[in-house]
């Protein structure tokens, strides 16, 4: 039922939005997270990706989803992507080193955690 009322909500949400349909579904991604709707979450941002290919913050909240759901090939290569998009981005580095953490490749986890740590302290 919450899933319904969620669809729901982007529909009706989306063309009122002022022309930022790509923000709403940062949004109603970010909602459905909240609510562990993974399957929505991942449906909206991958709609956001295909709207703004060259955005990391479609690809670091997409990259979250697959980590929850334990697709951790498809989140790491997500934050990736991020990282690419936008090298200094704290949340890409601590988002994959997560997901290098969950897939017990320990090495490239603490590299990149180092590099976040090393992001936030240098943003201070």
């Amino acid at each position: 039922m919450n899933r319904l009322l969620a669809v729901a909500l982007v529909l009706v949400v989306l063309p009122g939005c002022g022309g930022d349909k790509a923000a709403a579904l940062l949004s109603q991604g970010d909602q459905a997270m909240e609510v562990k709707d993974y399957d929505l979450a991942l449906s909206c941002f991958d709609d956001y990706v295909k709207a703004r290919p060259a955005e990391a913050a479609g690809y670091i909240r997409r990259g979250r989803v697959y980590r929850e759901r334990g697709q951790l090939d498809k989140s790491i290569a997500d934050y990736t992507e991020a990282i690419k998009l936008d090298p200094g981005s704290r949340l890409a580095y601590s988002g994959r080193s997560l997901a290098y953490f969950k897939a017990e490749r320990f090495d490239e986890a603490k590299r990149d955690s180092d590099k976040a740590d090393a992001l936030a302290r240098a943003s201070n």
